[in-house]
Formats: C-alpha cells, structure tokens, sequence
C-alpha cells in the first residue's frame, strides 16, 4: 500500500511538471489597444481615446506606433504623452508628428540604457474632434515595443478600435432607402467570430431600395443582414453564421451593399 502511494505521488508530480513545461502554458502575448475599442459620439464632441499596452509586456523602454482615420469624420487636435511615461521629465523623448492626411506617428523613449518603464498602462492619449456624421476606424497600422535591453518585443496583439459620430438607430427591415448610404469598415478584422459593420448615412434617400449580405469567395450569399431603416447611422453584427444559424469556416467573406445597379463591397477575414 505504502509503495501505491507513492508511485501515484510521483505520477501526479510527473503530469504537473509536464503541464508546467508544456506549450499550451505559454504566456500571453502582449496586446496593444485603442481604448475604447467603440467611440459613440456626436458632431462637435471633444473626446479622446488610448492606446495602450497590456501587462504582459512587462519591460518596456521604447514604442513606436503608426495610426490611422478619417480625416472627413474626426480631427485630431493634441497627442499628449501617455500616463507610462509622464513624471520622467528630460529622461523621456515624446514625439508626435502627421505622415500624411489622417496618418499619424507617435513615439516615446526613456534613457539612458537598462531605464524602462512597467506594463500596463496608457502610451498615449489622442484628442479628438467629431467633424461630422460618419464612421471612422482607428486603425493602428504598425507598431513596435522594445524591453529594458532594447530588443523587441514579438509578437504582438494589435486591436484597433472605431469612432461613430451620430446617432445610432436600431436594426430594422432587411430594405431600405439606396441613396446616401455607405458602407464602413468591418471592425475587427481579421475576426475571430462576431463581427460589427457600419452602415452610415451620406446624404438625401433616392428612393431606391438596397439589401445588405455576406457572401463567400464564390459570390454564393450565405447570410443576409438587417439594417436599419431609421434617419441616423447603423451599426449591426455578423456572428460569423449563415442563414441556418451554422457557423462558416475560416476564411475570406465579402459584406456586400447592393441596389439600383450599385455595389459596395468589404472584405472580412475570419479565423476559427
């Protein structure tokens, strides 16, 4: 009896030691984030939002980050340095500067060697002005974190997150009015289920009537989407299902705005 138990003790201490080294108990990657991932706000608004970076990044002395909008929706007034990095006065080099119309590149350095700064926290905090009614994503294009020796941090989880300025109505009937409407970008994508689209308003209805779908690479319609029929924008999720309620498999789908001879099209990757 005596030698069963402890053999079955040398087992369990065998299956723990196997779970510890084991691949599938890999620490998290590091995400960085625009926070919040959805703005709802109204024409005029003043707002901000993060990026931010999460805590298994530990170390962290350096970022370089590459961001992205609309510039006929929202206007970015002011990158102010993030809580990470504020307090360390001439030991900390924080730049902001405009790439192009809507692009933009922020960047913050600790010195000297070995410094750093601890994870989580905010990298930086981008102020905002709503312009008009519209969808825009903010879309981080590129970025890089480097550790207390300077190497980088790979790899890395990238969120990018969206601003809707209007009013949001409800899901309604499955046609609606054609004119002024279009069609934003699915938010997040690549997705690894559920799926946001924006459907917002340009200008005057034209009468015609229009339907929203997802289809395959094949051009088969595999779902159709609801959206609303009210006077303000639209938002509205796909759960990566098609009409029966079945979940589709991995891979590239186009949502689909069509009526009165016009199309528009965007392509979502998904991934099981």
């Amino acid at each position: 009896m005596h030698t069963s138990v402890i053999s079955q003790f040398r087992c369990a201490a065998l299956l723990l030691l196997v779970s510890v080294l084991s691949p599938c108990a890999a620490a998290a990657i590091p995400a960085v984030t625009v926070t919040p991932a959805t703005s709802s706000v109204q024409p005029g608004d003043l707002f901000f939002i993060d990026v931010r970076v999460s805590a298994e990044a530990d170390t962290i002395s350096n970022y370089n980050v590459i961001l992205q909008f609309d510039p006929t929706v929202v206007e970015l007034m002011e990158v102010v340095q993030g809580s990470l990095y504020q307090g360390y006065g001439d030991f900390s080099w924080f730049e902001s500067t405009e790439e192009s119309l809507g692009t933009w590149q922020v960047f913050d350095v600790i010195f000297p060697a070995e410094s750093f700064v601890l994870a989580p926290g905010e990298l930086c905090r981008l102020h905002f002005h709503a312009l008009s009614v519209g969808y825009s994503p903010v879309t981080i294009l590129t970025c890089s974190i480097k550790d207390i020796g300077r190497y980088p941090i790979e790899p890395l989880s990238i969120e990018s997150g969206v601003i809707l300025v209007g009013d949001v109505v409800s899901v309604g009937p499955a046609e609606i009015p054609w004119g002024g409407w279009d069609l934003g970008a699915p938010f997040p994508n690549p997705a690894a289920g559920s799926t946001e689209i924006m459907l917002y308003r340009t200008g005057r209805s034209d009468g015609a009537l229009c339907r929203l779908g997802v289809f395959d690479i094949a051009g088969r319609r595999i779902r159709v989407l609801d959206p609303g029929a009210g006077g303000g924008n639209v938002r509205l999720a796909w759960d990566g299902r098609d009409d029966r309620g079945v979940a589709v498999c991995s891979g590239a789908y186009f949502i689909r705005l069509e009526g009165a001879g016009r199309l528009i099209s965007r392509k979502i990757v998904l991934l099981r």
